[in-house]
């Protein structure tokens, strides 16, 4: 049995998602700064949990199928800093470690 863990991300990632969600039908009503929050949202269970990955194309189909109103580019163009923003440590450090992270074994 284990009794102390180090891991966050167990408990974390479903809130992430739940709020990743929360933010999509807060965008379909038309509430625009939540695509800024859509970045944020993304970029965090990315980094909690590699297999976050899978929401990318969940995130493209709903914009597809969806087409939620997208009035102002400016709340995009945040959340897609905001993800960069969050990710650029992970990108930092594969980029000088020899991209360590992206060879398998």
């Amino acid at each position: 049995m284990v009794y102390y863990a180090r891991f966050l991300w167990p408990n974390m990632f479903p809130c992430m998602v739940l709020l990743l969600f929360w933010s999509l039908l807060a965008l379909w009503e038309g509430r625009q700064y939540h695509l800024a929050l859509i970045g944020i949202w993304l970029g965090v269970a990315l980094q909690l949990q590699p297999t976050g990955v899978l929401l990318v194309p969940f995130l493209a189909l709903y914009l597809v199928l969806f087409r939620p109103p997208l009035h102002s580019r400016r709340y995009a163009l945040l959340g897609v800093l905001a993800f960069v923003l969050l990710f650029a440590p992970a990108i930092i450090h594969d980029l000088t470690h020899g991209l360590v992270e992206t060879v398998p074994g």
